[in-house]
């Protein structure tokens, strides 16, 4: 037996300890206090608390607030883009008329069923009007767009200066207009 080197429990005493003013093991105190020591180190290492998570959560949850719509703008841009993309044919047409003729040519139906044949994933149609000396080319997305059924126009009065675009008017084609946060950013 005495070769057993099992835990000391509370209360017990060795062999030829020094006790203290309560009678206990100065041996077993230092062994508890170890024992705590140990146990506070694991308790340490467990992981996370409800309110660390919690915290970790709410941020989460803000991050998200802010960034679902700024990605739903994101979106709808990119696909108003399609636009300038569907619509560069035309507009260079219309700016070779404009060389040629000094002015915004009225009729460019052959290039506009050029353009409206070749939709694209996200334009419906593509329609052209002069207003007074402006070119102005109305494009309508599909409902199923990210700007839903709106229209934009892309217009000018001098290609050579370059195309600007805004929102549309809602009997072009398309239930509303686009936002003027979704217009692109190379044809503000």
């Amino acid at each position: 037996m005495a070769d057993w080197q099992g835990h000391i429990r509370r209360g017990q005493t060795i062999a030829g300890a020094e006790t203290n003013s309560r009678g206990t093991a100065m041996s077993t105190i230092k062994e508890m206090n170890e024992l705590n020591r140990k146990t506070q180190r694991n308790k340490s290492q467990g992981g996370f608390t409800l309110i660390e998570l919690m915290i970790v959560v709410a941020i989460i949850g803000i991050l998200a607030a802010i960034a679902i719509p700024q990605y739903q703008n994101y979106t709808a841009r990119s696909q108003a883009a399609e636009a300038l993309t569907i619509t560069g044919g035309l507009r260079a047409d219309i700016a070779e008329q404009f060389a040629l003729v000094g002015g915004v040519p009225a009729d460019v139906s052959a290039a506009l069923t050029t353009v409206n044949e070749n939709d694209g994933r996200f334009v419906n149609n593509v329609a052209y009007r002069v207003d007074a000396s402006e070119a102005v080319i109305t494009v309508a997305f599909f409902a199923s767009s990210a700007l839903g059924n709106a229209s934009m126009e892309i217009f000018t009065t001098n290609p050579g200066s370059g195309w600007t675009c805004r929102p549309g008017n809602a009997g072009a084609g398309a239930a509303g207009v686009v936002a003027e946060n979704r217009i692109p950013a190379g044809c503000r």
